[in-house]
């Protein structure tokens, strides 16, 4: 009888704990649709996700907000979601040679990625360093591009192909300085400091039921200046920057978010820290 009562006791806290957390979601569907006429999202060729489903506090599922957002696109426009398969650093990753399942191994970047991810209309890009996926008119297309899976950072990635088309890159409730386009810029401006190893680490991709063998470079760990970068931002023609509900959300066109990252490299705000 004890027993039954503390597991009746730990159900009850749990349910109360999900009522408080479902109680303070506070954002409606169409406040997200008013976010993005303000931030004039109506007809996107690329349009890049980052995002945060705990600090969104949105009160609809994930699969409506991804389905608000696809409308957004134009008729040959393309929605990206990161989905990469690890939480820490890449180097730790590739250590471990994982087999990289691009239809079904997890996205370790949030409900909101993961959600994408399994979507029947969605198409995931091969290179697990910083893979996405991608819905829309475009999405097949695009996912299918990269054939050099040496590097999440190829001149045929998904991240190239973003600096190329100059995409939208929109977070909502997740800090916008924090997005994959600082390793691209990163790689780009490689020679001024040496971030990239040259050591390549062997890991499989399993693509279409074929498992193919690779080797991917990686970047060491940096130092970066956030302050700094955070004000580079505020600089750009394109940035905005909107708090609804205590949820910040931000927009950012890529090329602009690339040339206030290498600004920083410039001028030594992003350096160096390790070389294990």
């Amino acid at each position: 009888m004890a027993i039954v009562q503390t597991m009746t006791a730990k159900l009850l806290r749990r349910a109360s704990r999900l009522r408080k957390k479902l109680l303070q979601r506070n954002i409606e569907l169409a406040d997200i649709g008013r976010l993005l006429d303000e931030f004039e999202i109506r007809s996107e060729e690329m349009l890049v996700v980052y995002s945060s489903w705990e600090e969104l506090r949105l009160k609809a599922p994930p699969n409506e907000l991804i389905n608000v957002l696809k409308a957004r696109l134009s008729a040959d426009g393309c929605l990206a979601f990161p989905t990469a398969p690890f939480a820490g650093r890449l180097k730790e990753y590739l250590l471990t040679r994982p087999l990289f399942d691009v239809r079904r191994t997890p996205s370790c970047r949030g409900l909101v990625t993961e959600i994408a991810r399994r979507r029947l209309d969605a198409f995931r890009t091969p290179q697990p360093g910083c893979p996405f996926s991608l819905i829309g008119p475009a999405a097949k297309r695009l996912a299918g591009m990269q054939k050099d899976y040496s590097s999440p950072y190829s001149e045929d990635s998904f991240l190239a192909e973003c600096h190329r088309r100059n995409a939208l890159i929109l977070t909502l409730g997740l800090n916008f300085i924090q997005n994959s386009g600082v390793h691209y810029a990163e790689k780009q401006m490689n020679h001024q400091l040496g971030l990239f190893s040259g050591e390549r680490l062997p890991y499989s991709i399993r693509l279409d039921e074929q498992i193919i063998a690779a080797e991917s470079e990686y970047l060491f760990e940096a130092d970066r200046d956030w302050r700094f970068i955070h004000d580079g931002y505020r600089r750009q023609a394109s940035f905005h920057e909107r708090e609804l509900h205590g949820t910040s959300y931000s927009r950012i066109r890529e090329n602009e978010s690339f040339s206030v990252f290498c600004e920083a490299i410039r001028q030594g705000k992003i350096r160096k820290t390790s070389s294990d």
